[in-house]
């Protein structure tokens, strides 16, 4: 088994939101509870309250996981480009690596200041989910075996953008790999 590893793609309507997000992320192993650290981004990023109640909602349905297991995966932020910021969550235990990284997404998919949300797992497959405005896409190489055909069209510079623009490219096209190469043409 590969390592697994799971990526965020956030790219938001303003940058203040966007910060307040790396921040919140940024503190997310601290040793203090969930509740007090949202308390304390509340004025900042207002609907943080969500990703809590989330949390919450997550753990009520999985006993085998604590918050404590949650968050002692660890986030990472890679960098940012103007209002796009990008963040790994480095190899861990996989059930924790997928639940953080699907709550982080879907919280941050109903954010009224994100506009995309592109989340990535990958291991000895590779999963794309992304919500692109109204759209939502969920790619799985397990399900959409061209999907390797996919990366390696964009790691070969045959595909515009970056391997998150992938289910963008994908929705546009309509899964057709050549026509979203016309589009980088």
């Amino acid at each position: 088994m590969s390592e697994l590893t799971g990526h965020l793609r956030v790219s938001f309507t303003a940058i203040e939101p966007a910060v307040a997000l790396k921040h919140l992320l940024r503190r997310w192993s601290e040793p203090v509870a969930l509740r007090e650290l949202v308390d304390e981004f509340k004025p900042r990023l207002p609907e943080v309250t969500l990703l809590a109640d989330r949390v919450d909602t997550l753990l009520d349905g999985h006993y085998s996981l604590t918050e404590q297991a949650l968050r002692a995966q660890r986030i990472t932020f890679e960098g940012n480009r103007d209002a796009v910021f990008y963040f790994e969550l480095p190899q861990g235990d996989h059930m924790v690596l997928c639940a953080v990284a699907d709550v982080l997404f879907q919280w941050l998919s109903t954010s009224e200041h994100a506009v995309e949300v592109v989340k990535i797992i990958a291991g000895d497959e590779i999963e794309f989910e992304a919500r692109l405005g109204g759209d939502h896409v969920s790619l799985d190489s397990g399900d959409t075996p061209d999907l390797y055909d996919w990366l390696a069209a964009q790691v070969d510079g045959e595909l515009p953008g970056e391997r998150y623009d992938i289910p963008k490219l994908y929705l546009a096209s309509g899964g057709d790999l050549e026509a979203a190469k016309l589009t980088g043409s």
